[in-house]
């Protein structure tokens, strides 16, 4: 095995660890869809800076689910994004999602649930 495909099995293993624990792409948009008329304070979609090949969102003011699903549905699920550094990835619905301005590191998304008209984001800072 040359040594990108290693690297890039060892980052597959490693997303594979991440799926079990933190909120997937698919599960948020099935969220987004229960909740259509519901607020949530995060948009801004890109690849995150500490795994490239995972989807992460910027805080922000408060949006209508309904907007992001259509967001993520339109240029998120299924198309490649660029990774801070380069390269395309596949955000797929399985890919697991973090809470972070563009270019930084930040918080795992760990769960997504509707209180008072409003998405509350569970995330966890993770060393």
């Amino acid at each position: 095995m040359d040594i990108q495909g290693l690297v890039d099995a060892i980052n597959e293993a490693c997303q594979d660890e991440r799926k079990k624990y933190y909120l997937k792409l698919g599960d948020l948009i099935k969220v987004l869809e229960e909740n259509p008329d519901c607020l949530i304070e995060i948009g801004a979609p890109h690849s995150y800076r500490g795994y490239y090949c995972d989807l992460s969102f910027e805080r922000g003011e408060p949006i209508k689910a309904s907007e992001l699903l259509e967001e993520l549905k339109s240029n998120v699920l299924n198309k490649e994004l660029e990774g801070y550094k380069g390269g395309e990835f596949l955000m797929s619905e399985d890919v697991p999602c973090w809470v972070a301005y563009y270019g930084s590191c930040g918080e795992a998304l760990i769960g997504a649930k509707p209180i008072n008209g409003k998405i509350a984001l569970h995330t966890k800072k993770v060393d």
